[in-house]
This record gives C-alpha cells, structure tokens and sequence, in this order.
C-alpha cells in the first residue's frame, strides 16, 4: 500500500527504514528513502507507521 503517493513510498518500504535506529524523524525518514516531502498530506501518517514500528506492542494494544 502507498503511504505516500508523491513519492512512490510504500508501506514495507518505509517500515523498514523506519526499523533503522539512525531515522530519528519522518525528515530522516524521507530522506533514507531518497524522497523529499512534497504535499505533506502523508506527513502524519509516516509519523504513525515510525510509532508502530518502533513501539509494536503499545501499537497492538491501542488498537484493541
């Protein structure tokens, strides 16, 4: 799935770069995937996907 369309970037794609300790921020994050922001509508989004990513349980749980 697209989670940002500007740039092409996919969910498995950010996920693992989200999963690299050295992405400190969605900024990092763009920038490991060799993308810019462009609309930022996906700007919240990658911030979502780099929490669940990082804290998988407290995600799980939240969801339930």
């Amino acid at each position: 799935m697209y989670v940002c369309i500007c740039n092409a970037l996919k969910h498995g794609q950010l996920s693992a770069a989200a999963a690299d300790p050295s992405v400190e921020s969605v900024p990092h994050l763009f920038k490991s995937c060799g993308a810019r922001p462009k609309c930022g509508r996906c700007i919240d989004d990658m911030a979502d996907l780099m929490s669940a990513v990082r804290q998988p349980e407290s995600a799980a749980l939240a969801a339930e």
